[in-house]
């Protein structure tokens, strides 16, 4: 803090509630701008800097983009994305995993990893990067997250997406 009857702030990459400036947590992806304002990078926004800003998308929780400026852009870019998810679910299930008994071990294995990737725990940057082989090994469809057409979605539109694609 600046000293005097000033508020304590976050530094870089910590963030805190502006509401409760006396405690800070490390953020993991290097979303956290820090500073007196509590601000997050851009494209960055909430609790601990982890969702996509209004006008930007996420792949994986690790990677955001901004959107394109056009609504045929941001359309097309969605529904891109969405059919390579599909087309991904498709090939590992009907063509790998069919196939090969030691890519189906594989999968099974890539599953379990993921499973303990979701624990609560500060894992290494380098680790973060893995976050979409994970998703991808557990047939995630919030993968990526449709938040240029749609920037209300959230956990039970996925969870909704995901039972009704199962």
């Amino acid at each position: 803090c600046t000293g005097g009857d000033a508020l304590p702030y976050p530094q870089e990459d910590y963030w805190g509630d502006a509401d409760f400036p006396f405690e800070f947590y490390r953020c993991a992806l290097d979303s956290c701008a820090g500073g007196p304002d509590f601000a997050c990078e851009e494209g960055h926004r909430g609790r601990m800097c982890t969702y996509a800003d209004i006008g930007w998308f996420s792949v994986a929780d690790n990677y955001f983009y901004p959107c394109p400026d056009t609504a045929v852009g941001r359309w097309a870019l969605t529904l891109t994305l969405v059919a390579l998810v599909v087309f991904m679910w498709v090939f590992i299930n009907v063509y790998v995993v069919g196939e090969y008994d030691m890519l189906d071990m594989m999968l099974l294995t890539l599953q379990q990893c993921a499973i303990v990737f979701t624990f609560d725990v500060e894992w290494p940057k380098d680790v973060h990067a893995l976050g979409i082989v994970f998703q991808v090994a557990l047939f995630d469809v919030d993968v990526v997250k449709p938040s240029c057409v749609a920037p209300s979605w959230g956990y039970w539109d996925g969870f909704l997406l995901q039972m009704i694609l199962f």
